[in-house]
């Protein structure tokens, strides 16, 4: 039997990987928006449950996307010989960095807040 080339490089699994973790994993964070208005439209006792949804969803959703997209980026990078030091990717890498630190710091956190919060008010 002759060995077949693979019909996909890892250069091009890695860009799929790349581009589905910030669709998927970094899109289902905008869904989020809707999740307060619909529950207060039901009934406030919704909300422990919203923040809990939004809390998984930074966490165990979003982080890991964020994850991929670095490990992804880096192996893009070294693999098409690109340079670090180059603005557009510097900068790629920068952003994702303060989107990692604002979902940690300020989202996942806040999170936690309010969810404590509304689930002693209810």
């Amino acid at each position: 039997m002759e060995n077949l080339p693979l019909a996909v490089t890892g250069y091009q699994l890695s860009v799929w990987i790349h581009v589905t973790a910030v669709v998927v994993g970094l899109g289902m964070t905008f869904a989020e928006a809707v999740f307060f208005p619909v529950a207060m439209k039901l009934d406030p006792r919704h909300l422990p449950y919203v923040h809990r949804l939004q809390l998984t969803i930074n966490r165990f959703v979003a982080s890991p996307a964020l994850l991929l997209i670095i490990v992804t980026g880096i192996y893009q990078v070294t693999d098409a010989g690109w340079d670090f030091g180059s603005f557009w990717i510097s900068a790629t890498f920068v952003i994702v960095f303060l989107i990692g630190a604002i979902n940690g710091a300020y989202f996942i956190s806040s999170e936690k807040r309010l969810e404590a919060m509304t689930t002693a008010e209810v």
